[in-house]
């Protein structure tokens, strides 16, 4: 199954990880407090060019080995209260240190809530739209920020 909506999808080819399997802390309940568990994590990577379809070069794009190696590091790097905010710290680092120009990241908690197999969320950031959210202040960042209400427009 597709990560984004075709019809909503930032368009241009890109790279896919499905379904890794990463250890991760994580989690605002006591008992998720000073352990790690597993999340499930999907990604769509913009690819800034379509040179390396032409010249078989790995240094002509993004080297997927490389993102799922500094993600895997960067989820047990530190504790994490919220999906939402590794998912975001996910995204940012792809944006910033291996430059896709959007990103797509689905990231979930396995086997947290009894009767579901996955609980988690699901975001899409374009480069220059974390710069913008950053540089904001004030009531209106916060509204910037906000979740649901606000995300869907400024993500088109």
């Amino acid at each position: 199954m597709p990560l984004l909506d075709p019809l909503r999808a930032p368009t241009g080819d890109r790279i896919l990880v499905e379904d890794l399997r990463l250890p991760a802390r994580i989690g605002v309940r006591p008992s998720e407090q000073g352990r790690e568990q597993t999340v499930d994590l999907s990604l769509e990577i913009g690819l800034p060019s379509v040179v390396a379809c032409r010249s078989d070069d790995v240094a002509h794009t993004i080297d997927y080995t490389a993102v799922v190696e500094a993600l895997g590091r960067l989820a047990v790097s530190r504790h994490f209260n919220l999906v939402e905010h590794l998912a975001e710290e996910i995204a940012r680092r792809v944006l910033d240190d291996f430059g896709g120009p959007w990103v797509a990241v689905r990231l979930r908690k396995v086997n947290v809530v009894p009767g579901a197999r996955f609980v988690g969320v699901a975001i899409v950031r374009r480069r220059g739209l974390l710069r913008r959210l950053a540089s904001l202040r004030g009531p209106v960042r916060d509204a910037a920020m906000a979740p649901a209400r606000l995300a869907a427009p400024l993500e088109r």
